[in-house]
C-alpha cells in the first residue's frame, strides 16, 4: 500500500517537469517570434550539436517556398546548392567567420535563388540556445551584379524591380538616377532626389563612417560597403548597407550605389547582444557582465582603493514559488530588483546572478563603506512587497567580499561573496557577513 503514494508522487513530479519544459519551450518560442516579428529575412534557430532547425520565422514560406513545419528538424544545408565551395563546410565555420556569405538555395518551387547567410552564436541567453542563421534574399542584387555590364535599358529594367535601392551619382556625389523603390523603402520621391548630394541623406551619427569611405581613392572605394543610417522621408533614421561600385564597370561616369535595408536585422542583432549582457526577467546585468565589469574595476582601481561585491539571497524564496507559483515568484524578483536599483549610487553595478541571487559591484575607500552599503540594502527590505494579491515580508542573507589588490579577479570575489552569503544564511539572525579566508577551508570540508 505505501508504494502507491510514492508512485503517485513520482508521476506528479514527471508531470510537473513536463509542464515546466513546455513552459520553457513556449517562452523560447515567444521570445524568438518577438525578435523576428519585423524581420524581412528568414531567421532560423539551429541546434549547434545536431544542426537541426528548432525554430524558424514565418518568412521562410514567402522567401524560400518551404513551410515552417517542413523546416523544423531539418538541416539548413539540405536547402543549399552544393557547388563544391569550400566556404560552406559547416554552420560552425560560418559562425567563426562572422561575416555574411552568399549562397544559392533551392526554392520550394524548384528554382535556385541567392541568399546572404549570416550565422551567429547565442551566449548567456536564458531562453534561446544555439545558432542564429539569418538568410537575406539578395537574388535581385546578385542578378544585377552578374548583368551589370549590359545596356542601360536592361540595367534600368532590372533595378526598378529589385528589393534594394540602386542609384547612380556623379563625381560630386549628386544623384543622377535612383530606382523608384526608394519611395517604398525610404519614403522619398525619386524625382526629388535628383541633384541632391548623397551626404544630405546620411544621419549625423553615420557621417564619420560615410566620410571614411568617400575619402578613399577611387580604386580603394570600388566594391567597398559600409553600414550607415539614412534619414527617410519621415525624418527617421534607418540602417542600410551601402555598397559602392565604380561606374566605369558599366561604361558610365560617376558611381553606382546599392543600398539594402538592414534595419530589422540591426535591431534584432542589437536585441541579441543585449541578451548576452542583461537578465531577461529583471533587466539587470547578468553574471557574465558583472564578472567582466568587475575585472575592469579591479584593474582600474586607484592605489589605496577597494572594490567589493555584496551578494544577497532572498530567504525562503521557494515558499513563494511553491505556494503561489513561478509567475508570482518572478513578479517578486522584479519588484526586488526595482526597489534595490532605485536605492543604489550611480556608480554601483547591480546584477542578478540567477534564481533569487543578486549582487552589487561597488568601488569603495574602505570596508566600512561597503558595510554601510550592505546595511542600506538590508533596510530596503523593511517594507513588505505587494505581489500575487498579498504583502510579502522578505528578508535577505548578505555576503561581502572585497579586495585592494589588482592581482585578484571578479570571479574570485564572486566566489568569496557566495561563501560569505551561505555563512550568513546559516546564521540565526540575518546580519551581513564579510568573507574571511578560513571560510573557504570550512566550505570545502
Amino acid at each position: 500500500a505505501p508504494r502507491a503514494p510514492r508512485a503517485q508522487k513520482r508521476q506528479a513530479a514527471v508531470l510537473t517537469a513536463d509542464a515546466r519544459q513546455r513552459s520553457l519551450d513556449e517562452q523560447a518560442d515567444r521570445r524568438f517570434r518577438s525578435l523576428v516579428h519585423d524581420s524581412s529575412d528568414v531567421v532560423m534557430l539551429v541546434d549547434e550539436a545536431t544542426s537541426e532547425v528548432k525554430l524558424v520565422s514565418p518568412t521562410v514560406e514567402r522567401l524560400l517556398g518551404h513551410s515552417e513545419q517542413a523546416c523544423l528538424g531539418a538541416d539548413p544545408f539540405q536547402f543549399v546548392v552544393d557547388d563544391g565551395a569550400d566556404h560552406l563546410l559547416s554552420l560552425e565555420a560560418l559562425a567563426d567567420r562572422g561575416t555574411p556569405t552568399d549562397v544559392r538555395m533551392y526554392h520550394g518551387n524548384g528554382q535556385v535563388r541567392w541568399f546572404s547567410a549570416t550565422v551567429r552564436r547565442l551566449h548567456d541567453d536564458d531562453e534561446l540556445d544555439g545558432l542564429i542563421v539569418s538568410l537575406a534574399d539578395i537574388h535581385e542584387r546578385k542578378m544585377f551584379e552578374l548583368q551589370v555590364g549590359t545596356s542601360e535599358r536592361r540595367y534600368r529594367g532590372l533595378v526598378e524591380t529589385a528589393q534594394d535601392i540602386f542609384a547612380m551619382v556623379d563625381d560630386d556625389l549628386e544623384f543622377t538616377f535612383i530606382t523608384p523603390n526608394v519611395e517604398r523603402l525610404l519614403h522619398r520621391s525619386p524625382n526629388d532626389l535628383i541633384g541632391v548630394n548623397v551626404v544630405e541623406l546620411v544621419a549625423p551619427e553615420s557621417l564619420m563612417n560615410a566620410q571614411e569611405l568617400m575619402d578613399l581613392p577611387r580604386e580603394g572605394a570600388d566594391g567597398r560597403s559600409v553600414e550607415v543610417q539614412l534619414i527617410n522621408g519621415h525624418g527617421e533614421p534607418r540602417w542600410f548597407e551601402v555598397m559602392v561600385t565604380d561606374g566605369a564597370h558599366t561604361g558610365s561616369e560617376g558611381w553606382i550605389f546599392t543600398a539594402r535595408d538592414v534595419h530589422a536585422r540591426y535591431e534584432m542583432q542589437r536585441s541579441m547582444e543585449a541578451a548576452t549582457l542583461y537578465d531577461p526577467l529583471t533587466g539587470l546585468f547578468n553574471r557574465a557582465t558583472l564578472q567582466f565589469r568587475g575585472s575592469q574595476r579591479i584593474q582600474e582601481m586607484a592605489t589605496g582603493g577597494m572594490v567589493g561585491i555584496i551578494q544577497f539571497d532572498v530567504r525562503s524564496f521557494n515558499i513563494v514559488n511553491e505556494s503561489l507559483g513561478f509567475e508570482v515568484g518572478d513578479e517578486l524578483l522584479v519588484a526586488i530588483a526595482e526597489r534595490v536599483a532605485t536605492g543604489l549610487r550611480s556608480g554601483d553595478l547591480f546584477a542578478r546572478l540567477g534564481a533569487d541571487e543578486f549582487a552589487v559591484l561597488s568601488s569603495a575607500d574602505s570596508l566600512i563603506t561597503l558595510l554601510d552599503l550592505a546595511v542600506r540594502i538590508e533596510q530596503m527590505f523593511d517594507e513588505p512587497f505587494r505581489t500575487g494579491g498579498r504583502d510579502w515580508s522578505v528578508s535577505i542573507s548578505i555576503g561581502i567580499a572585497h579586495t585592494t589588490s589588482r592581482r585578484d579577479s571578479a570571479v574570485q570575489l564572486l566566489e568569496q561573496a557566495a561563501i560569505a552569503c551561505r555563512k550568513a544564511k546559516s546564521a540565526e539572525r540575518p546580519v551581513p557577513v564579510v568573507f574571511e579566508p578560513l571560510m573557504r577551508e570550512v566550505a570545502h570540508e
